[in-house]
């Protein structure tokens, strides 16, 4: 007679995971799976340049009424200037402000306030106007130098939502987040 038993559902259980553990070891072993994988690298996305120059030859005079002269200045005198600055090389359109300080020997006597944000999208663009030198340098300043300072500020038109928005951000840069100023 055959003894016969039947199986219990505990023993197919642990018979089928048994089974199920064999196989997954196999095939981790045997790296059978099916994967893929795949790298690169995008062409053609650089940054874009943001730079500008400033011509400044023979732009600096005194002026007595309506014309340039080559005296010496006196308290209450004009000085006029005549800026030009120019997109330089493949340089995107720009915002730019500027401002003017003047000094006599050394000592800051006047300091523009900022000029209105202004864009710049292709060639060049004159900027100027007439200083008056105060009346009210004395006479420690006979003989001494007058020195005209500017400074253009630009950032980049792309994405920056009106001159406002621009004026903002170039007045509040410090030296610190300036990056290409000349030397």
């Amino acid at each position: 007679m055959v003894n016969s038993k039947k199986m219990s559902k505990s023993t197919i259980a642990v018979i089928l995971l048994s089974l199920l553990l064999c196989l997954s070891l196999v095939l981790t072993a045997t790296g059978a799976w099916f994967t893929d994988k795949e790298a690169g690298t995008p062409d053609g996305i650089n940054f874009g340049i943001v730079d500008i120059t400033v011509a400044e030859g023979g732009s600096f005079g005194l002026v007595t009424g309506d014309e340039r002269v080559d005296t010496e200045a006196m308290p209450g005198d004009k000085i006029d200037y005549h800026l030009t600055v120019s997109l330089a090389g493949e340089s995107h359109p720009v915002y730019y402000i500027y401002k003017i300080t003047v000094t006599v020997n050394g000592e800051v006597v006047s300091e523009s306030d900022w000029s209105t944000a202004a864009l710049l999208e292709s060639d060049s663009a004159t900027i100027g106007g007439e200083y008056e030198l105060s009346t009210s340098l004395d006479n420690t300043y006979q003989g001494a130098a007058i020195t005209f300072a500017y400074e253009v500020r630009a950032m980049q038109s792309a994405n920056v939502e009106n001159a406002d928005a621009a004026q903002t951000v170039l007045e509040g840069l410090t030296q610190a987040d300036r990056t290409g100023d000349a030397e």
